[in-house]
């Protein structure tokens, strides 16, 4: 989206990725062991401006030609991948700016997990082999490890760099551009945010659903609160609350604690549900062919714990504080959608908003004991 946005200027074009970092990378690297190594040039102590000269002249010749080509007097190059490569970026383009993007850790963490169910981005695969059991683990690394890079990008280049979140493009757009395109000594119109959709832009590696897209979709701000705080580990949620303050998001039980974030008008009070369960279930003793204890989960200011034992086809509610076989844990937009109807539990056990730890197969009896048709 950002790409398209910066592309839709008529003096900047943004190409989809082209992994300029790693071409900063093997050029110098080239030119260095190349003609950087002739005995003129090593004599003279000039091997790292020779290598720096090279590769920058070849990659504005490059780019030169794609920029009016057209008609257009600079670019932007948006890989992820740059990230990983910025000192060999900041020698060969040492008057370049920078634009860090940033967006809540939830958010991301749901949004990878939607968009790689049949396979993981290359930039996730390492983290999946490392976190095979927990995707929300193996993303929230991710997440932290990149954001992290991020900020130490603003602090090495002060006056160079401009940060700028996800939530402010999304709900503040013409504001948020205005004070970007101000950072990079540009001029804005308004009116340019309109045609963003509208414009050419080229093809090229990237998020493909843009491809689809006809506006900017506020709808994509909260779902991350659907993930179970419990799905991430406690050394996780630590680095993620210190990261979230940095970047003045609210900490992770602070966006639990709020009902702000994708619940609406909802309002299902979570102890009544339960009892009206417990009646429900505990008049039909016969069905129950399970033993052990449940504990429920449900973030969120509306939430709650409870927990529920069955042991010789007899229902009985317990202590939360009780030793249970399993815990299931949930958000409360994920517990509303499951109490309406709006969703079944298989769907929200399969698209990551409800996580279970302990015997499975007693968290799926119990599950549709409950939540079942």
């Amino acid at each position: 989206m950002l790409r398209y946005i910066i592309d839709t200027h008529p003096g900047i074009c943004s190409p989809g990725h082209l992994n300029i970092g790693g071409l900063c990378k093997g050029l110098y690297e080239a030119a260095y062991y190349s003609i950087g190594q002739l005995s003129t040039v090593k004599i003279n102590g000039e091997t790292d401006v020779l290598a720096m000269s090279e590769t920058r002249s070849i990659l504005c010749e490059l780019m030169g030609k794609y920029t009016s080509g057209k008609n257009k007097y600079r670019w932007c190059e948006k890989s992820p991948d740059n990230l990983d490569y910025t000192d060999f970026i900041n020698k060969i383009f040492p008057d370049g700016q920078y634009i860090c993007l940033y967006r809540n850790c939830l958010d991301v963490v749901y949004s990878c997990i939607n968009a790689n169910r049949l396979g993981s981005m290359p930039e996730l695969a390492l983290y999946v082999q490392l976190y095979p059991t927990n995707f929300v683990e193996a993303i929230t690394v991710n997440w932290i490890e990149k954001t992290q890079k991020l900020l130490l990008l603003e602090k090495k280049y002060p006056g160079r760099v401009f940060r700028i979140t996800y939530e402010s493009l999304i709900e503040y757009p013409k504001s948020a551009l205005g004070e970007m395109f101000s950072f990079l000594n540009e001029y804005w119109d308004e009116e340019l945010f309109e045609s963003i959709y509208s414009v050419a832009h080229d093809s090229g590696p990237g998020d493909a659903k843009m491809k689809f897209s006809t506006k900017i979709r506020k709808d994509s701000v909260g779902n991350g609160m659907q993930i179970p705080i419990a799905a991430m580990p406690t050394r996780l949620v630590e680095q993620v609350n210190a990261l979230h303050k940095l970047l003045g998001y609210k900490t992770l039980s602070e966006l639990y604690e709020t009902d702000c974030f994708n619940e609406g008008n909802k309002n299902i009070d979570f102890d009544s549900f339960w009892l009206n369960i417990f009646n429900k279930v505990s008049r039909n003793t016969f069905c129950l062919q399970l033993n052990g204890v449940c504990k429920v989960i449900v973030t969120g200011s509306k939430g709650g714990v409870c927990a529920f034992e069955i042991s010789d086809k007899e229902l009985k509610r317990v202590s939360s504080d009780v030793w249970s076989n399993c815990v299931v844990s949930m958000s409360y937009q994920t517990f509303c959608k499951l109490v309406l109807k709006e969703t079944s539990i298989i769907d929200s056990y399969e698209n990551g908003c409800i996580v279970v730890e302990g015997d499975v197969v007693i968290a799926t009896e119990f599950g549709l004991l409950f939540f079942g048709e």
